[in-house]
C-alpha cells in the first residue's frame, strides 16, 4: 500500500476533496469515522513504508481466545516480513497472548508495536516481544499480572498457590 500503486477502498468512499461523497448523508455520518481511520492508517503506512495492523479495544474488551485466529487471518493479507502493530488493550488471556506472539513471530521477522495510549498486562507482553516499541507522551505499558477467574471474579494467579488459596476462597464466598 505504501507504494501508492493500489487504490484503497477508503479513498473512493471518503475522498479528500470538497466534492460530496456518493453515499447518502446518513450513511456518511454513520460510517465517516471508520473511513477516516482507514485514511489515517494509510497516512501512517506511507510515512513508515510498512503495513499497519490496528488492534484496538476498550477497557471491557480484554484479549481473548478468538483474537489470535483473527490476527492470523488479518496478517495473511500482509506481504513481506515487516509490520507495524498499533495496540490498545487492557490485557487479557495469557494463553491468547502467547498464541498472538507465536503467530506474529512466525509471519514477521521484524514487527514494531506502537502504543498510542495503553497496552496493559498481556498487551505489554506483546509489546515486549516486538523488535521495537514506539511510545508517545501519553503512552503507558502496564504491569504483567496474570489473573484467573475464581467464582466469577478475576483474581491474581498468585492466589492459586496453596498459601493464599484458603484466604481467597473464604473472601470470595
Amino acid at each position: 500500500m505504501a507504494d501508492g500503486n493500489s487504490q484503497h477502498p477508503a479513498l473512493s468512499q471518503f475522498p479528500r476533496t470538497a466534492d460530496l461523497t456518493s453515499q447518502s448523508p446518513k450513511y456518511w455520518a454513520k460510517e465517516k469515522d471508520r473511513y477516516l481511520r482507514q485514511l489515517l492508517i494509510l497516512d501512517i503506512e506511507e510515512i513508515t513504508g510498512r503495513p499497519l495492523m490496528v488492534c484496538f479495544s476498550q477497557l471491557n474488551q480484554p484479549i481473548n481466545h478468538t483474537d489470535p485466529d483473527d490476527i492470523a487471518e488479518i496478517i495473511q493479507a500482509i506481504d513481506g516480513d515487516a509490520c507495524d502493530i498499533l495496540i490498545q488493550t487492557p490485557g487479557g488471556s495469557v494463553d491468547a497472548c502467547e498464541k498472538i506472539i507465536s503467530v506474529l513471530s512466525k509471519k514477521f521477522s521484524d514487527y514494531r508495536v506502537i502504543v498510542p495510549s495503553w497496552a496493559k498486562s498481556a498487551g505489554t507482553v506483546i509489546a515486549l516481544s516486538s523488535n521495537e516499541i514506539v511510545l508517545g507522551i501519553n503512552s503507558e505499558l502496564g504491569p504483567i499480572d496474570p489473573h484467573q477467574a475464581i467464582n466469577g471474579m478475576s483474581v491474581p494467579s498468585l492466589l492459586k498457590t496453596k498459601r493464599y488459596r484458603h484466604t481467597c476462597v473464604r473472601w470470595l464466598t
